[in-house]
């Protein structure tokens, strides 16, 4: 079953086209990329999907299921982010986002108010419902924790760590709002050959893990390669491939658009 789709999507800024017709389909389980040159559209798609920009034109569809296993299809075209992100959609961002100077522990339990069932003003008061709550979702963030081996950095400023942690880190506190659909875009950047084995083994595990359903933007092929179930491939704005990563890898089009040479050109 799908669990998010696009419909002919299109992102203009002025007359610029940096998303074209885009058109994806993610399967519940999956874990999809989305790949491409540099100025593909890439973070612009996922910038669509999130909320963060309104498409010029076409749909996003999600379709989480409820605490009984039921699937309904939402359009969630142009909602605000956090709305979003409460019907179950978490993401990361290119460049790091951490509270820098909050404690590891505190990054993640941020992120855990997207749920909570009780008020601010019981939280003020410190009422029991409240108390209760809090001492739940720090249970849960100190066991995200524990999963993605951060939990002897716990109560370590999040600038301390070094730089494959706070990647971890920006993972935790996303599925720390619970998602059923996790966006990562570009997990690996930055990473040395060590950090990214490390982190293409723990995005494995985690899907497997949790349950969950990944999209992602990679840079590092090795990485798409080895762990995708299916692969979109952008150039300009527009899909020029989709299917598996033995599919993508032979495809004329995606080998002239990473080389800018004709596939068909011989020596």
């Amino acid at each position: 079953m799908s669990l998010l789709k696009t419909e002919n999507v299109v992102m203009k800024f002025g007359g610029v086209v940096a998303v074209n017709n885009l058109n994806i389909d993610i399967k519940k389980g999956e874990l999809a990329a989305l790949i491409g040159p540099n100025g593909a559209g890439k973070t612009t798609a996922f910038n669509v999907i999130t909320g963060v920009y309104n498409p010029t034109k076409g749909k996003v569809l999600f379709s989480p299921e409820d605490s009984h296993g039921v699937a309904s299809e939402i359009d969630i075209t142009g909602k605000k982010p956090n709305k979003i992100t409460h019907l179950g959609i978490a993401r990361t961002f290119q460049n790091i986002r951490l509270f820098r100077e909050l404690t590891v522990l505190e990054n993640v339990m941020v992120a855990t108010h997207v749920n909570v069932n009780y008020s601010f003003l019981s939280a003020t008061l410190r009422l029991p419902k409240a108390v209760k709550g809090e001492l739940k979702a720090k249970k849960d963030c100190e066991f995200l924790l524990e999963r993605l081996g951060l939990i002897n950095f716990k109560d370590e400023k999040a600038s301390s760590l070094p730089y494959g942690k706070q990647r971890h880190l920006e993972i935790a506190r996303a599925l720390a709002t619970n998602p059923q659909l996790l966006l990562l875009d570009e997990p690996a950047a930055g990473m040395n050959p060590q950090e990214t084995d490390a982190l293409t083994t723990l995005i494995y595990k985690l899907k497997t893990d949790f349950d969950l359903t990944i999209f992602m933007i990679e840079h590092h092929m090795d990485l798409v390669m080895e762990i995708s179930d299916h692969i979109y491939v952008l150039d300009f704005g527009c899909t020029i491939a989709r299917g598996t990563p033995e599919q993508v890898q032979n495809d004329p089009k995606v080998i002239e658009a990473y080389l800018g040479v004709d596939a068909d050109v011989e020596d």
